[in-house]
Parts: C-alpha cells; structure tokens; sequence
C-alpha cells in the first residue's frame, strides 16, 4: 500500500505554495502511483482511472500551480476598502447590527430606532419608550400590557392586552391569568386559576364562607358583605365621582409595590422630583479662524524743526508694503509715525457640549383598582371593598389624568407623572471679535517719488522723533511691519439652560 505522504503529496506541495509564495510543480505519475483506496484486486479502481489522471495532468496549464503566489493574486486584492464600495464596519448604513447599535443601524449612537425595533433602554427609541426589549408606541405600564407580537398576538412595537389567557410577565397571582382589562381574581364571578368554585377555594377564599363583594348572605348569618364579621379585612369605601378612576390603591416606594390579586389592574408613574447626577457643559473656547491685519498710522513731517509744535505736513493712506508718494515734497528736517492698529481677524467657536445622564424618579408609584364592590355598607361610602395591603397608603383614593382639583371628600392630593421631560441643553458658544491685538512697524522715508535710494527710518511708536537728512527734499515713504500680535475673542455661552420635570401629571386623591 503506498504511504500516506504518498497520497497527500499535491495537497502538501500546493499548502507549500501558498504558505512560502514559492512554485509547485507535481510529479502526478509518481503521486498517483498507486491509486489512493490501495492494493489492486477486487475492490481496487479500474486502470482506466490512472489513465485518465495522466491525461489530465498533461492537459493542465502551469501557471496556476507552478507560478509564484504573488502572481497568482487578483489585480483587486490589494485595493482599499472604499474602492470595493464597502461600509466601514461599525457604521450607521452599513446594514449590520454592530458597534453600540441595539439593531440594525439604528440605537446607541446610531439614528433613534422606530417603533418595533430592538432597544437596550429608553434612549434608544424615538417614542423615548423601550418596552418588553422593543421601542413601543407608548410606556405601557399596565398590567397584562405587552408591547411584542408573541405576548399580544398583535404588532411589533404597538401597546396593547396580552393574549386572554395567559401571563407572559407572572403578574397574576393564584394561577389566575390576564384578561383584556387585567388579571382574573377571586372577585370576578368566574370559576378561574386555581379555584375550585366560582371566586372561591384554591388561593382564594373557602367555599362556602362569606363572599364579601357578592351582595349575599352567603354564611345565612343575616349579615351581607361588609356587614358580616368575616369581612373584617374589607372597609366600606366612597365610590369614585363621575370622570375619575377608582375607588383604589396608591403604593409609593423606592420601586413601585405590586397589586394585590384583589386589585388587579395597575398603572405605575414616577412621583417626587426626577434625580441623577447633575448635568454640566464642556467648556467653551475660541481658537482663530481669520487672522487680524495691521492697519498702519499716520506720518507727521516737520520743515523745520525737530518735531516741535504742529507738523508742517502730514500723511496718511498708507497700505503695508505699498510705497505712496507725498502730497507736496519738501526739505523736511524730522518725523514722527503714530502707532499702528489692529483690525479684523475671528475666531471659531467650539465647546458647550452637554454631558446629562438619564434622569429617574426618586420614588416609584403604583395606582390599583379593579376590585368589584361588594354591600353591607351605609351613607356616601357604600362600597365594600378589600382593605388596602400594608405596602400601600391605608386611605382609598381615586385619579385621573391631567392637573385636577380634588372633590372635598379626597382631599389628601398626590401628583403622579407618567414620564420625564427633559429639556436640558448648553447655550451656544459664542466668540465675538478679537480685541488687545498689537503690532509693531516702521517708516522708511526716500528722497525719490518711487521709495528708492538712501532710506531714512521712522519708528511707528507714537513718540520717537527720527531725524532725516537735513537740505534733502523727500518724497515717499513705505509702512513695513515688524510684528502682529492677535487679540483676544471674548467667549460667551456654553451655559446649562433648560429644565427636567414630570410629564403626562396624573392627580391622585386620597380620603382622610
């Protein structure tokens, strides 16, 4: 039999081309020697097998075993990225999810993702509402509310009931399951969960003792709901006024308390002030877009005199590096040059970029209801309801969405707040024109009308009297400039404006 080496032969030798850019040339009667599945006889390939290697052998072309790797590549291998028309990795339209995206091109620091998209927080949404792993229509905080296609049976990203039946979240308590208006319970008339008769039984009361909220003498103690000892842990309650919700619970804590299974409806809200670290601007700065110029100054000439009392003549209209001729020559015997100015120049304004971390709620609430009403009870409170647990407020309360006056009889008022505005922002930074900027420069005064010939030097300084050669008639004069000194912009902006408030107020009022 031959070796194994044997067999493997024109794999290794072309593995060898690649891997050291060398030629290859295959010896394929000597590798193919003996056919690769062994000893002739009954199960070895017929001779035609070899034969037909050898021909193929013949038939193929060297380049593309024995010709060098590197000649071997495509003329395209080598371009660069851009010229294949590729995205760079990582970015918004590249039609991945990657980098901080929470889908495909979209979230993190990716355009905001619209509803029905994956989100890792708030953040991530245009609706500002991340729910169930997804941007929702809406923050959808009630019980038994979903915002997927495989909790509700409905649309990706739109709010809306659970599928009857079931209880995707575990919000329901006692085997109970949602309905379309929340979790079914041991007061809804209905044999469900883990009841062995109609709200009775299982998790919930025995059957056979007094119903509560059924308006029956169901123990034949002539004693109805509210009105019969075994009811102690109900109260008789006054029924919500027309428009508002209610009557039911209120939960305030560092995280919202669950409903009880005898209120299964709930909405959570935010209340107290929104919290976190206090937002801030990066500093504001001014760096230089356009340079200033050097405006040059007057020159004063004496004739004669050495710069005593007023000029006999002076001139001004000069342009740096640009010779002017005088309006009259004469034989001046002094000068003197005022000071330059600066002018023009600007600045680009950079900075105020706001750094605000997500606000949050410093407390948590919940609103319950759902309870039927039960009887037994007397006067404006007639309704027999369950007592509120100990993680709720003691007192029955009602709401209603909106800034709202409380009715006389829930006086005790909680404002609520659905979601955070946040409108905070930096001012913009600002740079107004360059101010302090100095420079310095000099005259040089000929005694020709083209700025040519001996040159007698002014200093530009405001104060120095320069001699000039005496019995000359002089003519022209040239403003160079020594050196510019750029001013100042004066920064403005970069200030924190703006507010963080509760949004969407729902007014909760409680009884005494």
């Amino acid at each position: 039999m031959r070796s194994r080496a044997a067999k493997s032969a024109p794999l290794l030798c072309f593995a060898m081309a690649l891997l050291l850019g060398t030629g290859c040339t295959i010896d394929f009667d000597s590798a193919f020697a003996e056919p690769p599945w062994g000893h002739s006889g009954a199960d070895a390939a017929p001779d035609a097998v070899h034969d037909t290697l050898s021909e193929d052998k013949a038939s193929l072309p060297d380049s593309p075993v024995d010709a060098p790797l590197d000649h071997a590549k495509s003329d395209s291998a080598d371009a660069p990225l851009e010229s294949a028309g590729e995205i760079a990795p990582g970015s918004c339209s590249d039609g991945k999810k990657n980098g901080t995206e929470s889908d495909v091109d979209c979230g993190g620091t990716c355009a905001k993702c619209v509803n029905g998209k994956t989100c890792n927080g708030s953040s991530d949404c245009s609706s500002s509402a991340c729910v169930d792993g997804v941007c929702c229509d809406q923050e959808c905080k009630g019980t038994c509310m979903a915002c997927t296609a495989a909790k509700t049976g409905g649309s990706q990203g739109a709010c809306a009931s659970v599928v009857a039946g079931t209880d995707p979240d575990s919000e329901c308590v006692g085997g109970h399951q949602c309905t379309s208006t929340g979790c079914e319970s041991c007061l809804d008339g209905v044999k469900n969960g883990d009841e062995t008769g109609v709200d009775c039984g299982g998790s919930c009361q025995p059957c056979g003792a007094e119903n509560c909220v059924n308006g029956v003498d169901d123990d034949s103690n002539g004693l109805v709901d509210c009105e019969d000892p075994a009811c102690s842990a109900f109260q008789c309650v006054e029924p919500a006024p027309l428009t508002w919700q209610g009557p039911g619970l209120l939960g305030i804590n560092d995280q919202a308390p669950s409903c009880p299974m005898e209120w299964p409806n709930g909405q959570s809200a935010g209340t107290g002030n929104p919290t976190g670290q206090q937002a801030s601007c990066s500093p504001c700065a001014c760096t230089p877009s356009q340079v200033s110029v050097c405006v040059p100054p007057t020159l004063q000439l004496w004739d004669p005199g050495n710069c005593g009392s007023a000029p006999s003549q002076t001139e001004s209209g000069f342009s740096v590096g640009i010779c002017k001729s005088f309006v009259d020559t004469m034989q001046f015997d002094s000068a003197r040059a005022m000071l330059p100015t600066v002018s023009g120049g600007a600045c680009a304004a950079s900075g105020g970029v706001l750094s605000a971390p997500t606000p949050t709620w410093s407390q948590q609430a919940r609103v319950c209801s759902g309870a039927p009403a039960g009887q037994g009870c007397s006067g404006s409170k007639s309704a027999c309801v369950p007592k509120p647990p100990t993680t709720f407020l003691p007192q029955s309360c009602i709401w209603k969405s909106g800034a709202e006056t409380c009715p006389a009889s829930f006086p005790n008022k909680v404002m609520l707040y659905s979601s955070i505005s946040d409108t905070r922002q930096c001012s913009a930074c600002q740079c107004s024109s360059p101010i302090g900027g100095t420079c310095q420069g000099t005259f040089a005064v000929y005694g020709s009308p083209d700025c040519s010939g001996p040159v007698n030097p002014v200093p530009a300084d405001g104060t120095s009297c320069a001699p000039l050669n005496q019995g000359n008639l002089f003519e022209s004069a040239i403003f160079n400039v020594t050196s510019i000194l750029e001013g100042m912009c004066p920064i403005s902006g970069g200030s924190l404006i703006g507010t963080v408030a509760g949004e969407g107020p729902i007014t909760v009022c409680c009884a005494p």
